[in-house]
């Protein structure tokens, strides 16, 4: 045991005993490319997540996933307890209004009859008042036409405030009704749920018989054939993103790389994940994709050739490096994950020692 105890020893003995050998190099003349990097997720062009407007129970679907569908086709029925029996209610409520209009004509005909009896009471007052002026009849019977007068001018004055009044209300009770039948067309038409746009079903997370709720995401529509990368990029490099720019992307389904470009930035930030919402468009000869997949996004912001640049480990403090006399400032231009420009402070001949 004490034998084997020194051979042991023995190695460890020697390694640290010899010590480490510094590691240096000299700044040296290649093409530098700096990108941003980027989390990504594969989606379906006009992809939406749809959602219903009103509850209920999912009694079939007309359609499976992966199935192509037109824009406005149903998808899947709802259960809605009384359909039929709300939109008639509703059209009864309807035609009553609208009767009720017609009994308007009623007053009308009366409005017109007073109006009529009004002007001859008038007349016959007027007549008679003229005669009494002139001495030729009675002041009994003056007071006699005038108050005839009278009573039908007040008949006409409450009979048209009546058929105002009736007019608002028929206006009132028929417009409400038109709204009311509207209503319960449209909620009878909720429990049928169509696609808004051409396209495939991508997802039908629910089954049969279970209860749709109008928060949850129902299906999952999108193009079959175009395909869009979607990226979220932090606040700190969104100025650098342009519309345009190249885009390398590593499909985690995928070996090899492939080429989109960015194709719109969305303005808003996101508050959570402080972060912007760009799109890349891919070139062509892609692979069969799907939504979903998940994927790395290299944007090439900046490229330049013949570019002095030292390994990014060798910067200190992000403006000095490490000489055989000491530290020394410089000023740096582009990088990326391996590597940095330094635009002042050295050249290529100067020795660096890595920190």
């Amino acid at each position: 045991m004490k034998i084997r105890l020194i051979f042991i020893l023995l190695p460890l003995i020697l390694a640290f005993g010899c010590g480490k050998k510094e590691e240096s190099l000299s700044p040296s003349n290649k093409e530098i490319v700096e990108s941003v990097y980027a989390s990504a997720k594969i989606k379906s062009y006009q992809q939406y997540s749809q959602k219903v407007s009103i509850g209920g129970k999912l009694l079939n679907y007309f359609v499976s996933e992966g199935d192509l569908v037109k824009a406005g086709q149903p998808i899947a029925q709802l259960e809605n307890f009384s359909p039929e029996l709300t939109v008639k209610n509703a059209e009864m409520a309807f035609q009553i209004a609208k009767d009720n209009e017609s009994q308007l004509q009623e007053l009308v005909y009366q409005s017109r009859n007073a109006n009529k009896q009004m002007i001859f009471d008038s007349m016959n007052y007027v007549k008679q008042l003229r005669l009494f002026k002139n001495d030729i009849g009675t002041k009994n019977q003056l007071d006699v036409l005038k108050l005839k007068y009278e009573t039908s001018n007040n008949a006409l004055s409450g009979i048209i405030e009546r058929l105002n009044s009736q007019k608002h209300i028929v206006t009132r009770a028929k417009e409400q009704a038109k709204n009311n039948l509207e209503i319960s067309k449209k909620n009878n038409s909720d429990f049928t749920i169509t696609s808004y746009i051409e396209g495939k079903i991508y997802s039908l997370p629910y089954k049969i018989g279970e209860m749709v709720s109008p928060l949850q995401e129902f299906a999952v529509i999108g193009n079959d054939k175009q395909f869009i990368l979607e990226m979220d990029i932090d606040e700190s490099d969104i100025s650098k993103i342009k519309v345009g720019q190249k885009i390398i992307v590593k499909l985690e389904a995928y070996k090899q790389t492939f080429d989109a470009t960015v194709s719109k930035i969305y303005p808003a930030l996101d508050a959570k994940s402080q972060s912007f919402k760009i799109e890349g468009k891919f070139n062509k000869g892609m692979p069969q994709l799907y939504p979903g997949l998940t994927a790395e996004a290299n944007i090439i912001t900046n490229t330049k050739g013949n570019a002095l640049v030292i390994p990014l480990s060798y910067l200190v403090e992000e403006k000095y490096v490490m000489t055989k006399t000491g530290k020394v400032e410089v000023e740096t231009g582009l990088r990326n994950f391996n590597f940095v420009e330094i635009t002042k402070g050295v050249d290529k001949n100067t020795i660096l020692m890595k920190p």
